[in-house]
């Protein structure tokens, strides 16, 4: 087990585009380049252990699951928590985000 290793990470997923998953200390292998990733219960996944590659997830960082209207408060901003965020908003009819002076518009 690795004590540097992340509890969650953003990985590729063929449903979803981007999964926060929650990384399985025990199996945790970075000499292998791999890690074990459990993907979230409410995902199409189903809560499915998973194996990607740890050059291929992506750092999380708490904000990234803030319900903000503004994108320019997320730190660390990559794909996937946009993705995520935009996603989280349309499911709950808000269609309008900013990022700093621009709206995105979402419908």
């Amino acid at each position: 087990m690795d004590a540097k290793a992340p509890p969650f990470v953003w990985y590729k997923d063929k449903l979803d585009v981007f999964l926060l998953g929650e990384v399985i200390r025990d199996k945790w292998q970075p000499r292998e380049d791999i890690a074990s990733v459990r993907s979230p219960k409410d995902s199409k996944s189903k809560g499915k252990t998973v194996e990607v590659k740890i050059s291929e997830t992506l750092e999380y960082d708490a904000s990234h699951l803030q319900d903000t209207d503004d994108i320019s408060n997320i730190n660390n901003l990559s794909a996937a928590p946009l993705l995520d965020l935009l996603r989280r908003r349309f499911a709950e009819d808000k269609i309008y985000t900013y990022v700093s002076d621009v709206v995105v518009s979402i419908n």
